[in-house]
């Protein structure tokens, strides 16, 4: 990661959330191992499509076998 602090969002109760400036790779993964949370930030603290600001991460759920290689061709257009 570079200097900036990503936004990511940690979540209670299915939609409450709560912004949480992510400082390290490792403060990611101790983040979205230990916690339910959210690659979106929301408006009000709340969690829904309407109420979406903004993603500062992309986040992958992969459930049947994409690869790595897999994930990163299907991205490669966007930056």
């Amino acid at each position: 990661m570079d200097k900036k602090n990503y936004l990511v969002s940690r979540v209670t109760n299915g939609a409450t959330t709560s912004s949480v400036q992510v400082e390290s790779v490792q403060h990611l993964a101790q983040l979205i191992t230990e916690f339910d949370w959210s690659h979106g930030v929301f408006h009000e603290n709340h969690r829904n499509e309407a109420n979406f600001i903004s993603a500062d991460v992309i986040a992958l759920d992969v459930d049947k076998g994409l690869s790595l290689r897999e994930a990163v061709e299907l991205f490669k257009g966007f930056k």
